[in-house]
């Protein structure tokens, strides 16, 4: 049973690099801090993983919420009840921390989705196939928490629509088309209602994986 994903890899790998540099300077494998300084190690470094799109998953956990468990119980066993204090303020200041990050990186990835829009359409209509997928990457926008105002909303749709009209043109299976115009049609909904419908996630996901793979069919997802 593979109870890992793929991006858990080279963010684990990232992570025992960093560890193996602060232990060269300053040694502490095998001392009484090692696990409290490789799980704030791995809170870090999976957590800026997580910000940039490599997505760590261990037992289907983030990864930086892992570091942060690991940190926490071990401050725990290092400094007693106040270690438990600094392990749970550290646990909620780093969650606190990591959302105003994400919300940071999509305020900045929401001003520059118009732009890679238009990229993306001219692309296509180029014959630029690897460029449009690569601005479509930006230009599809479907924030994790910031609110998604009518504008998102209307933005998103037309970039659907462009990608509609890529896959119809160019032969894609009639599931990949009905996905994309079911998506749109919940998009349309949640605009004008305010509340997305049952099946948006998980369209949603198809499609973010149909851009993530350059155009290549997502393969199907492990029960």
């Amino acid at each position: 049973m593979v109870v890992f994903n793929l991006a858990a890899i080279p963010v684990a790998l990232l992570i025992a690099l960093v560890c193996w540099g602060i232990n060269f300077v300053i040694p502490f494998s095998d001392g009484p801090y090692e696990w409290f300084i490789i799980g704030l190690v791995t809170t870090v470094v999976s957590g800026i993983c997580e910000v940039v799109g490599l997505e760590g998953r261990l037992f289907w956990i983030p990864m930086w919420l892992l570091g942060i468990i690991v940190s926490a119980y071990q401050s725990y066993a290092l400094w007693g009840g106040l270690g438990a204090a600094i392990g749970v303020g550290a646990l909620i200041g780093s969650v606190v921390v990591l959302i105003l990050v994400i919300r940071a990186d999509e305020q900045k990835q929401w001003k520059e989705a118009p732009r890679k829009f238009a990229e993306a359409r001219d692309y296509m209509r180029g014959g630029q196939d690897e460029k449009m997928w690569e601005a479509l990457e930006v230009a599809f926008f479907v924030p994790a928490f910031l609110t998604m105002t009518p504008a998102m909303y209307s933005h998103t749709i037309e970039v659907l629509q462009l990608i509609a009209e890529y896959t119809d043109v160019n032969g894609y299976p009639d599931f990949v088309l009905d996905v994309i115009e079911a998506l749109e049609d919940m998009m349309m909904a949640a605009r004008d209602v305010g509340e997305r419908p049952e099946g948006f996630d998980e369209n949603k996901e198809f499609v973010e994986r149909l851009i993530k793979n350059r155009g290549a069919l997502p393969p199907p997802e492990d029960d």
